[in-house]
């Protein structure tokens, strides 16, 4: 016996969030002029039940995760999430955008914010920097990040001079006075300093929450 389906009360649905496009170049007033705006690593991306702010993050449909935390910077025409989940026909979602906000960073802003007190003799440690911009160290356990690259590009771009060298050492840091340079990859100490010495300290960001609704709504058109 053929029974026709007239109802649906909720269905396993792929919902996607993407950056438009045709996402303008950045104007003169915002950091990196002229190049193409792109969403930085850390932002937050996650469905939630009800209008905004959301009540609840819903549960997704395995393998997908809900919320979810970039990785990789996510640029014009780019998905920054997309998954399956469970949605109830008629109901109204929050997609929340947690992201961090540059317009915050004193410093040089490359996915994350590098910052430096750039004073002879201060002998500042990584809290001591982040802190004088109203930030705080990223770090892990104990230790902070002191960047992603092999070089002293980054020092070179906060400062805005190129380093007379460049040398891989235990921290991020510079002498104002010779003009030589360190870089450290990956994580150490927060609470190093030394007065001869100015660090450069990769501080997290002040967050900026976008919430954006849809509403669900499917009519079968038949079997």
């Amino acid at each position: 016996m053929f029974f026709p389906l007239t109802k649906i009360t909720a269905t396993n649905v792929y919902v996607g969030v993407q950056i438009a496009a045709t996402e303008p170049l950045n104007s003169s007033s915002q950091p990196d002029p002229g190049k193409l705006w792109c969403m930085g690593v850390g932002t937050t991306v996650g469905v939630l039940s009800g209008a905004p702010p959301g009540t609840s993050y819903l549960t997704p449909v395995s393998p997908t995760l809900n919320p979810i935390t970039t990785i990789t910077p996510t640029c014009p025409g780019g998905t920054i999430w997309s998954g399956l989940l469970n949605l109830t026909n008629g109901t109204t979602y929050t997609i929340r955008i947690i992201t961090l906000n540059h317009a915050f960073c004193s410093g040089y802003y490359y996915s994350y914010c590098y910052e430096t007190w750039d004073v002879v003799g201060q002998g500042k440690n990584c809290y001591d920097v982040c802190g004088r911009y109203g930030q705080t160290p990223m770090t892990s356990g104990t230790d902070c990040y002191s960047g992603n690259v092999n070089d002293c590009s980054r020092i070179n771009t906060l400062r805005g001079i190129t380093c007379a060298t460049c040398n891989s050492g235990s921290y991020t840091y510079y002498s104002k006075a010779t003009n030589d340079c360190w870089y450290k990859t990956g994580y150490a100490s927060c609470t190093w300093s030394d007065p001869n010495y100015v660090r450069v300290c990769v501080c997290t960001l002040n967050t900026n929450a976008g919430p954006y609704t849809f509403n669900f709504a499917y009519t079968p058109t038949g079997l």
